[in-house]
């Protein structure tokens, strides 16, 4: 039910926006000065609140919410990893979001690879979900296009010595990806 007519909620226009604009601020702080046994339920929480924010009120806040983010792909809940996956995916695909917000992306990811890959590398090899793995081998598919070829090479060896491990999942779909996204670090590399 939640915030809706359903619920015997006002609807309002941009009460998405407004409802990030109030709790962001509130989930970072809360985030930054709890302690790291907590730290779950708030990434949990601002997942939930950008899952339902349209992507372009999310790219203005991006400074703020991709740090948040890549820590989201630390925690065990598979709906925190995937809600964190599809928002992330959603600023590196080409296809889903305009030229301003890939390289606004762009510049904020490039302080964030080292701990964005190795993050996204467990959660390819996440065993609980099937949508958890498609998003993380989507994701780093479109990694090398998005990031500076400096940023992204230190890993190339590390990205297809484990996505090895992935290429021999025992879902079709996960196992076309991830033989993808190793050609596709194999040739971007390779330049």
């Amino acid at each position: 039910l939640g915030l809706s007519k359903e619920g015997h909620a006002t609807v309002r226009r941009l009460w998405r926006q407004k409802m990030l604009a109030v709790e962001l601020p509130r989930l970072s702080k809360g985030y930054t000065s709890v302690v790291v046994d907590q730290k779950g339920f708030y990434l949990q929480a601002l997942t939930y609140v950008l899952r339902g924010t349209p992507t372009d009120a999310v790219a203005l806040e991006l400074p703020r919410v991709l740090p948040l983010l890549v820590q989201a792909l630390t925690c065990e809940s598979k709906e925190t990893k995937s809600a964190a996956l599809s928002l992330l995916l959603s600023f590196i695909s080409p296809s889903s979001s305009s030229k301003a917000t890939s390289e606004n992306a762009a510049n904020l990811l490039e302080g964030q690879v080292s701990t964005l890959v190795p993050s996204l590398i467990a959660a390819s090899q996440y065993t609980s979900s099937l949508k958890v793995r498609s998003l993380a081998v989507e994701c780093l598919t479109h990694l090398p296009s998005i990031v500076p070829f400096h940023k992204v090479f230190p890993f190339r060896a590390q990205v297809t010595r484990e996505l090895g491990v992935t290429v021999t999942d025992h879902k079709r779909c996960v196992r076309l990806r991830a033989a993808n996204c190793r050609n596709v670090w194999y040739m971007a590399t390779r330049l």
